[in-house]
């Protein structure tokens, strides 16, 4: 098998959380959960984005894949603990980097927020119909 290493950066400004899992544990919704078998490892956070929604604000997401990472050197040590914190080590090193490189490409993204999206899409749209305008006048 292959493990290909993801990492993604942006979703945190789309939602603002409301309550993650342990606290909805700790709510009075928790021991409901907790008797028809929802674990607390599986429940996703309630977020809100745009209001009180849950639909995401219109945020820039930034991904990446590392290069891909094979489990043939590990085969057959599955029961070894050492050979598996290798193995989890190198992917979450892996996940780190490009977690990294993500952060700061969107700390310097001049388009990260929707407002500066559309003024640049605005005065490129601006731009071209004044070059179109220009062309007809000129015939």
């Amino acid at each position: 098998a292959t493990i290909i290493p993801f990492s993604a950066v942006g979703v945190e400004d789309a939602f603002d959380l409301v309550l993650d899992a342990q606290e909805i544990f700790a709510s009075p919704l928790g021991p409901l959960l907790r008797r028809i078998g929802v674990r607390d490892d599986v429940l996703l956070p309630l977020g809100r984005g745009i209001g009180p929604t849950p639909i995401p604000r219109p945020e820039r997401l930034y991904f990446e894949f590392a290069a891909p990472i094979s489990t043939a050197p590990y085969a057959g040590q599955q029961d070894d603990d050492e050979a598996c914190r290798s193995l989890r080590d190198r992917v979450k090193t892996d996940i780190e980097r490009g977690i990294e490189a993500l952060r700061e490409l969107q700390a310097n993204d001049p388009d990260r927020k929707l407002d500066a999206r559309i003024r640049r899409s605005a005065k490129r749209a601006v731009a071209n119909a004044t070059k179109s305008l220009r062309k007809r006048l000129s015939r």
